[in-house]
């Protein structure tokens, strides 16, 4: 008997099924230049992922990565747009991404380290284990109908 019931779809596009909630986030994309010994394996523009989102009462901000997760609620409040609440944040893509999840279908590899990919894809139940980098994130996301968003010009 298998420990989990295998899904063959991702939550991305099982918004159909009764009880689901839909989650929504700004997906940042950064490089700050830093070199790690697994840069070169990175797409330049691409080096890192945090999730931003506007909880109803609160920006948050969430920061997982593979030495640590931070989690910060950011003082903004309903009347602030996204590019108010990035505007000292020197990112180099964003993406605004909804989908509905159900946190038991989400099943993490057990070969994958513990990366700003996988705790983005955790945020949305997202199953697809070949996506790995940041920028692969990106052109899933841009498959899965996740909206690009311009920076403003200040």
């Amino acid at each position: 008997m298998p420990f989990h019931r295998p899904i063959n779809h991702s939550l991305l596009e099982s918004g159909h099924l009764v009880g689901q909630s839909k989650a929504r986030y700004y997906f940042v994309y950064e490089d700050d230049g830093t070199r790690y010994w697994y840069s070169d394996f990175l797409k330049p523009g691409f080096k890192h992922v945090t999730a931003v989102k506007y909880n109803g009462l609160f920006w948050l901000k969430m920061d997982l990565s593979l030495g640590w997760t931070e989690f910060d609620v950011l003082p903004f409040d309903q009347y602030d747009t996204i590019h108010d609440v990035l505007k000292d944040v020197d990112y180099t893509h964003l993406q605004y991404v909804e989908a509905w999840r159900k946190p038991r279908y989400r099943v993490r590899s057990l070969f994958a380290p513990w990366t700003c990919v996988e705790a983005m894809k955790s945020l949305l139940g997202i199953r697809a284990c070949l996506v790995t980098t940041p920028y692969q994130l990106y052109k899933h996301m841009e498959k899965h109908n996740g909206q690009n968003i311009r920076r403003l010009k200040t």
